[in-house]
């Protein structure tokens, strides 16, 4: 099955239920080939659904989310698929959303990776 957003091709999307200040590892590929690091992280200094990113090597990338998991109901996420790497000669792109249902329900963390173009 291929499925595609626009010129985007899906290559995985899921969802994992999620606790604050934990972490949250995926891997595309072998352990070796691409991994994404996300950490939930509460921060009463730093907005809701802010973020900030940092690339560790050629196949690391870590992302720090602040004040995603709340008490409150509520949604928060990326507005549009954002370019994270390369993966399989290609551009590889990231979209996510993290839904509260509220105070003691765990949070759903739901991402997107996608294909793009070949990497020149």
């Amino acid at each position: 099955m291929k499925r595609k957003v626009g010129n985007l091709e899906v290559l995985i999307t899921e969802s994992i239920l999620v606790e604050a200040n934990q972490s949250v590892e995926i891997y595309l590929g072998d352990s070796n080939d691409f991994k994404s690091t996300f950490h939930f992280i509460t921060d009463a200094s730093k907005p809701a659904y802010s973020n900030d990113s940092a690339l560790v090597d050629e196949q690391t990338i870590v992302f720090n989310l602040y004040n995603f998991i709340q008490d409150a109901t509520g949604t928060g996420g990326s507005q549009y698929p954002m370019e994270v790497g390369v993966f399989q000669d290609r551009i590889l792109y990231l979209s996510i959303l993290v839904n509260n249902f509220g105070s003691g329900v765990q949070p759903l963390f739901s991402y997107t990776y996608y294909l793009g173009e070949a990497h020149p």
